[in-house]
């Protein structure tokens, strides 16, 4: 599993046609429609956390997994510019902060319980953290307020840093302050402190599991980390979109700051599909060394001195310099038996699934599908 990188920066500019607001409202009422209408949600390939950062608006309590640090980045970034947009724009700011916090992410790693069935150290995270209005109308911040961890020995030694730190945040106006923590982890192998009530993927980030071995983990996961009764709800490309719609194809777009080239195959034989990306991104100007770029080109044997005076003269004109990534992604079609077995197999219990943003069974035609799953009872589980 390839993480994003260099793409990872112009991401949300090329997506910028994805309705996330619909795909959101088509979420929340699935999981309503199964009994989460409130509580702790887990995010697996968040991304640069669109779809988190919308679930987080509807009142949930999100954690979101990705296993790219630069798509995190920005998902930590978009967090604290929305949060300082509303503060510029908001006189009362009242809430209450869920349980967890950015900062907590070295302590995350430190403590972490092995949650493994037979446990003995298993944690609820409800338990963690009893939380209390603890934002004034100037929006200041008394960290004394309203951290209670004594369910929770593991923080006991950092109850006076848990909470202090206000930049990370979104701001649901309706809610108050909500919490997002955001974790660079690989899905095949996450670990959490305790359960959450659902577990969602989107954006087709199963597909990038490219083994049944390594999907049959990730369900098993899952299934460990869930509540009882627990749902997961994930959508998945078909075969019938990679090998009719995106194919042996060649897809480009030009933007005025970034472009990029997309060269796609898909190997039947196989069953994966290739993404092999070339991105190129415009440098700011305080970035290119106008030095060093002269040199490069009175170097190359192809560029004479009168095009070098001409087409690199930093005082006559700006330079449009552009940054070059190379990356290749694979991506996995799965039949809907193969998926509905490895459930099964993970110990989850199979309930539908749907052609995409519909009720309705999957064609032959459907080039996305959502698959939902639930939480069985297991025996050697640790249940509070």
């Amino acid at each position: 599993m390839q993480a994003y990188t260099g793409f990872a920066q112009v991401y949300d500019i090329f997506m910028d046609n994805v309705p996330y607001d619909e795909w959101t409202e088509y979420l929340t009422n699935l999981l309503k429609e199964y009994g989460i209408a409130s509580g702790l949600i887990l995010e697996l390939g968040c991304g640069t956390g669109n779809v988190t950062r919308r679930l987080a608006d509807k009142g949930y309590d999100m954690i979101g997994i990705d296993y790219s640090e630069e798509m995190l980045e920005i998902a930590r970034e978009q967090e604290f510019n929305n949060y300082y947009e509303v503060i510029d724009n908001t006189d009362d700011i009242t809430g209450d902060i869920i349980e967890f916090d950015l900062e907590l992410q070295d302590n995350y790693e430190d403590n972490e319980i092995d949650y493994k069935e037979d446990s003995e150290d298993y944690v609820d995270t409800k338990d963690y953290v009893e939380t209390k209005d603890s934002v004034d109308t100037e929006g200041n911040v008394d960290t004394n307020d309203y951290v209670d961890s004594n369910d929770c020995e593991m923080f006991e030694e950092d109850q006076d840093t848990i909470y202090n730190n206000m930049d990370d945040m979104d701001y649901d106006g309706d809610n108050g302050v909500s919490r997002i923590l955001y974790l660079q982890q690989d899905m095949r192998s996450f670990e959490l402190y305790g359960t959450v009530a659902a577990v969602v993927s989107i954006c087709d980030s199963m597909n990038y599991i490219t083994s049944e071995a390594d999907l049959l983990q990730v369900f098993k996961l899952v299934n460990n980390y869930l509540d009882p009764n627990g749902i997961f709800i994930f959508d998945m490309n078909t075969e019938f979109k990679y090998k009719h719609i995106l194919g042996d194809n060649t897809i480009a777009e030009n933007r005025e700051e970034c472009s990029f080239i997309w060269e796609n195959y898909y190997y039947d034989d196989k069953q994966i599909n290739e993404y092999n990306m070339t991105i190129f991104v415009k440098l700011e100007e305080d970035n290119v060394n106008s030095d060093e770029l002269i040199g490069d080109a009175e170097r190359q044997n192809d560029i004479d001195e009168e095009s070098t005076d001409r087409e690199l003269d930093m005082e006559d004109k700006p330079m449009n310099v552009f940054e070059r990534f190379k990356e290749i992604h694979y991506q996995k079609a799965y039949s809907f038996d193969v998926v509905k077995q490895l459930l099964k197999e993970a110990g989850m219990e199979f309930i539908a699934v749907y052609d995409a943003f519909t009720h309705n069974p999957p064609t032959n035609t459907s080039e996305r599908v959502y698959f939902i799953a639930r939480e069985n009872f297991q025996e050697n589980k640790k249940y509070l």
